[in-house]
């Protein structure tokens, strides 16, 4: 049975058996993550969450990072995991045998790894073994099912629990026996929709963050005796069942076990979903090799591949009770300030800068086409001029893809430091030492160390 086998490979894995590569790219992952937690803090609702489970108290296990409080190791995770995933600004894009799926794994693993870790007292490499081998699992799932977005059915919810609740078996020393209950468990915590997503709620974050603390209860439970369904992702009305289309490819979720670790593939350079991004690198390409003016500019098409124009991203951008949320899943937003500002940081994000009329009314009038032409997550922009020029760039990977079109060290590094000044707490001035800390992350007795710098 695959699910005993994977409870077993969780029990037994080992850190030497994993490779350095896999290893540093977690380690970066984890950097890219402490940043977007920290920029997260000044997102809208970010304070109203922390206040709220602030007043729900409990055992003081793991922090709530930047605000310093600790509580539940659950509710930490849960806390950690919105906050990093508040402007769309993490790692994305699991990826098996080089295939691509939607996801956002890290926004929900890291945390949880952190979380569980700081509570247990693990050292750097016992949560980077948890981690790895939580989010390889998350990822063969995607990659099983042929995952996509149709079914309505948000990943992060379902995929990442399974991440978390990995994770969370691991550091709390479940046998093999247990850790299959933890995943019976879970089957009836897991769920979520995308709905949010197209409506640009505060909510689209939430699933982050309950994935994350539905994977710490689940494995909670099953180390107090609980038991759970025995087989949670092939029984009648299991994980497969319930949640996908069904099993595309077993094969996938046993293949190099242990050998091979996937996960999220993607650092992304700007604050927004990852479909925005293509246009937004021609878009900025287009301003740095013309410098052209927002005033001289007559018209913006935006060319789709196949489907794209049936997307979230490509809804006519309109100002919600939300407006974080209209603008990080807005094509047409953030292209208009790629165009006008010569950037997308998460100060574009702010309800002022996302409402300026200027943008607003350039945003609305941006064209969108298809062309069959153009391979998903690739994209093509065309700028006409008023004086008669037509200016267009083509991007096929979008920048961040880990090797396809990698950000530099230097880049990856500014993006965190930005992600740290941001805040206006003065915790740039901390970021040598943060950096130098993530670097040895595997040779630490145990990250509170790591973690009260933020504090």
């Amino acid at each position: 049975m695959v699910t005993m086998e994977w409870a077993a490979h969780i029990v037994r894995a080992r850190y030497e058996a994993i490779g350095e590569e896999t290893v540093h790219w977690a380690k970066t992952r984890i950097l890219d993550i402490l940043g977007c937690i920290v920029a997260g803090t000044k997102a809208q609702g970010s304070r109203e969450l922390v206040d709220l489970v602030l007043e729900w108290g409990g055992k003081k296990e793991a922090q709530i990072l930047v605000y310093g409080e600790k509580v539940p190791a659950s509710n930490a995770s849960m806390v950690n995991a919105i906050l990093a995933r508040s402007f769309d600004f993490g790692p994305v894009h699991p990826e098996f045998e080089g295939k691509g799926f939607p996801g956002h794994i890290s926004e929900t693993s890291i945390p949880c790894a952190l979380a569980v870790g700081e509570a247990l007292g693990k050292t750097g490499k016992e949560i980077l073994t948890a981690l790895i081998v939580g989010e390889d699992l998350a990822s063969r799932l995607l990659a099983a099912s042929e995952f996509d977005l149709s079914q309505g059915f948000d990943c992060i919810g379902t995929a990442n629990a399974f991440a978390s609740c990995a994770i969370s078996a691991r550091l709390m020393g479940l046998d093999e026996v247990e850790t299959r209950n933890a995943f019976g468990i879970l089957l009836t915590l897991i769920g979520g929709s995308l709905q949010a997503v197209w409506d640009g709620c505060t909510s689209f974050k939430l699933v982050q963050g309950v994935a994350a603390k539905n994977g710490v209860l689940a494995a909670s439970l099953a180390k107090k005796g609980w038991t759970g369904p025995k087989d949670a992702l092939f029984s009648r009305h299991g994980y497969f069942s319930l949640f996908t289309k069904g099993v595309a490819h077993e094969e996938v979720l046993t293949r190099d076990l242990g050998t091979r670790f996937y996960t999220d593939s993607s650092i992304k350079p700007y604050p927004s979903c990852r479909g925005t991004h293509p246009y937004i690198d021609c878009a900025l390409a287009i301003q740095k090799k013309h410098g052209i003016r927002g005033e001289e500019i007559e018209e913006v098409t935006l060319y789709f591949p196949p489907k794209g124009l049936s997307s979230f991203i490509s809804q006519p951008f309109e100002l919600g009770p939300f407006p974080q949320g209209s603008a990080i899943f807005s094509v047409q937003y953030t292209v208009a300030v790629a165009l006008l500002e010569g950037r997308l940081l998460p100060s574009h994000l702010e309800p002022e800068a996302i409402s300026r009329p200027d943008i607003v009314s350039f945003a609305k009038a941006i064209r969108l086409e298809e062309s069959t032409d153009l391979l998903p997550l690739s994209g093509r922009v065309k700028v006409r001029t008023k004086d008669g020029r037509e200016i267009v760039e083509f991007q096929p990977v979008p920048r961040g893809h880990r090797r396809a079109s990698p950000l530099s060290r230097e880049e990856i590094e500014r993006k965190f430091l930005n992600n740290l000044t941001y805040t206006g707490r003065g915790l740039e001035h901390r970021a040598e030492r943060i950096l130098e800390l993530v670097e040895k992350f595997e040779e630490l007795p145990d990250i509170g160390r790591l973690l009260g710098i933020f504090s």
